[in-house]
């Protein structure tokens, strides 16, 4: 019951920070929607460079970085001080590029080596769900690189009732609107979802870039409330009482 009643206070707790966020910040909710076509393009640009080879792989690895590295900078500058200026682009291009790119060379090197057993689905929903934490602990946390991996796993383990509910609904959300088949092991490849054209078949993946924007903050408020804690030291504050 305990564990019901955490979820209950800390959710309440988030939600309205959430809200009160985006009613600072109204537009973050369609960032997702610009940086998704921002990716879309550098996806399909790629794919004209493919016959480069290892240094192909090399490029998109680094601008998918770079593209990540400037969305956590706003979603940090949304979450920490309810703004999001010019600056929060300029400045995140490099910010958190190099911890990105190093925790994607970390999955691909474990592709390459496990072959088809991490490329299983159900290996890769279970990896996924206990790294999810791993780009608000990259953003929020200040972790490292290497660090992000196991310190994420450890802060899920002592939160992973209030991470498991959300986990769940946007899994259902990614399969309502046709993505699962889509979904990487590593969960930093869901944070920015490319969109191809201004088509009417893309029509539902804008729709839930406009979600998940809400999701993300909503995700990076909930890491900031519970990342010096556990449900015991809440406990033992009296926050469940």
């Amino acid at each position: 019951m305990d564990r019901f009643k955490d979820i209950s206070i800390v959710y309440k707790n988030v939600i309205r920070r959430t809200f009160e966020i985006i009613k600072k910040v109204p537009f973050i909710l369609i960032i997702p929607v610009a940086f998704g076509r921002i990716y879309g393009l550098i996806i399909s640009g790629g794919s004209l460079v493919h016959n480069l080879g290892t240094l192909a792989s090399f490029i998109m690895g680094i601008l998918q970085a770079i593209l990540l590295s400037v969305y956590f900078n706003v979603l940090r500058d949304a979450i920490l001080y309810k703004r999001v200026n010019s600056n929060s682009f300029k400045t995140g291009v490099l910010t958190y590029a190099i911890e990105i790119y190093i925790v994607g060379f970390v999955f691909s090197l474990i592709n390459i080596l496990l072959g088809p057993i991490f490329a299983s689905p159900i290996i890769a929903i279970i990896i996924f769900t206990i790294l999810n934490p791993i780009g608000e602990a990259i953003y929020l946390g200040g972790e490292g690189g290497y660090n992000s991996i196991p310190n994420s796993f450890y802060y899920f383990k002592d939160n992973f009732h209030l991470w498991i509910p959300h986990i769940i609904l946007f899994l259902a959300l990614y399969f309502g609107f046709g993505l699962l088949s889509n979904l990487l092991a590593n969960p930093l490849d869901s944070y920015i979802y490319p969109a191809f054209s201004n088509s009417r078949s893309d029509i539902p993946v804008y729709i839930y870039l406009i979600i998940r924007g809400f999701y993300d903050i909503f995700r990076g408020v909930l890491y900031i409330e519970t990342r010096d804690s556990n449900m015991r030291k809440r406990i033992w504050r009296g926050d469940l009482d």
